[in-house]
């Protein structure tokens, strides 16, 4: 199956609110699908376990619903300064960019 992502927030739309709906029941907290929803850092809705359900099931639906196997914790992803795993608009922008890429 192949989807046409034209925008990060198609990306969004497409690929991670679903998984966030999916595993609502596992968070301890109402995660709001909106770009600005802290993922890491303080005040965030989600503890690293929780991220990391978050980021293995957004690779998992990708590779799903594209057929492509994008891996999102590589070493562009571990930058400091500018993680993609502050929002979940930065999230969607680097899931965007990745599939650009590939």
């Amino acid at each position: 199956m192949s989807l046409a992502l034209a925008s990060p927030q198609e990306v969004a739309a497409e690929l991670i609110y679903p998984v966030i709906d999916e595993l609502r029941s596992d968070f301890k907290t109402d995660l709001p699908k909106e770009p600005e929803t802290l993922l890491l850092s303080e005040g965030t809705a989600l503890d690293s376990l929780s991220l990391v359900a978050l980021l293995v099931c957004v690779e998992e639906r990708i590779e799903s619903e594209t057929g492509r196997k994008i891996r999102l914790v590589n070493e562009k992803a571990m930058s400091p300064s500018a993680s993609p795993f502050r929002t979940l608009g930065t999230l969607a922008d680097f899931v965007f960019e990745l599939l650009g890429e590939s």
